[in-house]
């Protein structure tokens, strides 16, 4: 059987944070895209894998793309991890397999 699968990314959010740009080392504003890897099967959002974030210094114009979303990267991660969450379609997937799952298991016991 042949299963169509993969993963996807999805915008979570665009922002315009304060961080120390790497390439001029200088406190500037940074334009900031963070966006979420989830797993599909059939095109069907079945659970989020990773976030990752992309970096855009104002002033020199440094590029950094695809680095892990955390402290590492962004300096007031803490700060502001709870505003880039997931949407809630992406746990759809896992949802309905527990759900045939769950139905099943009652089925047998009736």
């Amino acid at each position: 059987m042949f299963i169509l699968g993969g993963v996807a990314k999805v915008n979570l959010g665009v922002d315009t944070i304060l961080n120390r740009c790497p390439s001029c080392e200088a406190e500037k504003e940074v334009d900031m895209l963070v966006t979420g890897n989830y797993f599909h099967i059939y095109y069907l959002p079945f659970y989020p894998k990773s976030k990752e974030v992309a970096l855009i210094c104002s002033s020199c114009g440094l590029k950094r793309m695809d680095l892990p979303f955390s402290d590492r990267y962004v300096r007031n991660y803490y700060e502001i991890k709870d505003k880039y969450k997931y949407p809630v379609y992406l746990y759809l997937g896992a949802a309905i397999m527990t759900l045939l799952v769950v139905t099943l298991i009652i089925s047998i016991i009736k």
